[in-house]
């Protein structure tokens, strides 16, 4: 089947969270998690979504990424003021889309 999961998480309860985080994680949703998720459930891919309490740090996500690049896309969450050359870099890493946080 060609299904795929439009929104999903990963991280660590030991990841570094931003300091003005509403929420931050006491468990953890790694990445071999979710993609045996998406296995049980018959998913070909998914869309990882930049979760709030990293702020503009991508990292998790683009490691996660890395580790399953035929399988997973990401939605990064950027400055307005990022450069196009760092918003090129971001898709050559997996990442199909941005999110701003104008809070």
């Amino acid at each position: 089947m060609n299904t795929v999961d439009t929104h999903a998480h990963v991280f660590s309860a030991s990841d570094q969270c931003i300091e003005t985080a509403r929420y931050t994680p006491k468990y953890d949703a790694s990445v071999e998690q979710y993609i045996a998720h998406l296995d049980e459930h018959h998913f070909k891919c998914g869309v990882l979504i930049q979760p709030s309490f990293f702020g503009t740090n991508n990292q998790v996500m683009l490691e996660a990424i890395e580790k399953f690049p035929d399988r997973l896309k990401g939605i990064a969450v950027v400055d307005p003021s990022t450069p196009y050359e760092e918003l090129f870099s971001l898709k050559q890493k997996g990442i199909t889309g941005i999110r701003l946080n104008l809070f």
